[in-house]
């Protein structure tokens, strides 16, 4: 073992009494420590976006099945409207009750429908440029943060994986954009994660 180098090697005799609770725990370590919110969070991401891509097909190979059939295709795309029309006017509905109010933002901020990521960056940089347009760190935050940080949640949330030779994998995005998330990727990723962790924990400090 030594002269091939190996790493991570566990020894133990092969009495089942003493060998297989052992290989237990050390399974069980192994899943305890890869339960964390980052991998959780990746591994939802992931599967979330393999999943919707399964369910498009299944969409897409019915309306192939029913082509030949304009009262099934009405049927199918009538359901599907009303259920985008009927979250529209819910949202719209409830956006006008929110403005009645003193305070729409306050309301506003609790439904991510209405205000999401994109938005939140959006007014939290015209309050900079407005009122605090001398926190030189904040110029053209929202351009910045969007590229950096929303563009790529949304990247890796919403894109095809594909796999390529030796299982390296990249993300085809809806234009067709192919993205190769290697080290220096991954890396350049964590970077903007923690430069712009810092500056969102910073920025407050200037509202006075």
């Amino acid at each position: 073992m030594k002269a091939e180098v190996l790493e991570g090697v566990y020894l133990s005799i092969r009495d089942d009494e003493i060998f297989y609770p052992k290989v237990r725990e050390l399974i069980g370590k192994y899943i305890k420590r890869s339960e964390n919110i980052i991998n959780i969070r990746g591994l939802l991401m992931d599967s979330v976006s393999e999943f919707d891509d399964k369910l498009r097909d299944t969409i897409k190979k019915y309306l192939s099945i029913i082509s030949d059939n304009p009262q099934k295709l009405i049927i199918i795309n009538k359901y599907a409207y009303d259920l985008v029309a009927k979250q529209l006017e819910e949202k719209t509905n409830k956006a006008i009750e929110f403005n009645k109010a003193d305070n729409f933002i306050i309301s506003a901020m609790d439904d991510s429908f209405l205000i999401d990521s994109y938005k939140l960056s959006r007014i939290v940089n015209e309050i900079f440029k407005k009122n605090y347009p001398n926190v030189d760190f904040m110029k053209g935050f929202h351009s910045k943060y969007e590229e950096k940080i929303i563009k790529e949640r949304n990247k890796l949330a919403h894109a095809k994986k594909k796999t390529e030779i030796d299982d390296v994998f990249y993300f085809e995005s809806k234009d067709g954009e192919n993205t190769n998330y290697d080290s220096e990727k991954c890396s350049e990723i964590r970077k903007n994660i923690n430069e712009y962790g810092n500056l969102v924990t910073e920025m407050i400090k200037y509202i006075k």
